[in-house]
């Protein structure tokens, strides 16, 4: 028996929730689980310190991800575990509404994700002439360029320099059809300040120059 209790495990299974890593959250619980009931038998003692144990994981949840959305109804839990009347059975529902707890804290950073990425995009369509940046972007939507760039990767399999070059060349195309307009107009326009380089990127990514783009689609 273990008579000291493994704080350790506990922060690293809040780290865990907080990554949303249920595989990992589901053996630290089972560990901590144990460890209450060797060092706990009676069940009025038990069914509290588990309370307490999902307790303190939800409010320090909370805390770390700052998601207004999470909800922490600590009454209810009350409630519902004061009704369990075995320890096998405490045992099962603290796993059951850890895990939930888990997935509806990956469904809201999904959403919430989204939405950022959302406004990333339409921002980079609007700005895509000027001289832009990770770091402008992200501070205009109000996150850190880290996690703005966590996001692209995830959300769109792109990085931000590979979605912008895109943004870039989709609109060049569009350019690209005006007679009046020439390759160097063009450049500028969409962001690029060296129509050598423009055209190097431009074929990249479409396989034929600009010029070649422009003479098939005038």
């Amino acid at each position: 028996r273990q008579t000291v209790y493994p704080q350790n495990k506990e922060k690293q299974l809040s780290q865990c929730i907080y990554r949303g890593d249920l595989l990992g959250a589901a053996q630290l619980l089972e560990e901590l689980l144990e460890w209450t009931l060797d060092n706990f038998s009676q069940l009025e003692v038990y069914r509290q310190k588990v309370y307490e144990l999902l307790l303190a994981l939800l409010c320090e949840t909370y805390t770390n991800t700052h998601l207004t959305e999470f909800d922490i109804n600590t009454e209810e839990l009350r409630q519902n575990i004061s009704l369990i009347n075995k320890k096998e059975d405490i045992y099962l529902f603290a796993k059951d509404y850890l895990l939930k707890k888990v997935t509806e804290i990956n469904t809201i950073k999904a959403s919430r994700a989204n939405a950022l990425l959302a406004i990333a995009i339409d921002y980079m369509e609007h700005n895509f002439q000027k001289d832009l940046s990770l770091e402008d972007v992200a501070k205009f939507i109000q996150i850190s360029p880290f996690y703005l760039s966590k996001i692209f990767k995830k959300e769109s399999g792109e990085n931000f320099i590979d979605f912008l070059t895109a943004i870039r060349i989709r609109k060049a195309k569009d350019f690209l059809t005006n007679p009046l307009l020439t390759i160097k107009d063009v450049c500028y326009q969409v962001g690029y300040k060296d129509p050598n380089y423009f055209a190097r990127v431009f074929k990249k990514t479409c396989g034929i120059t600009p010029t070649e783009y422009q003479t098939k689609n005038i």
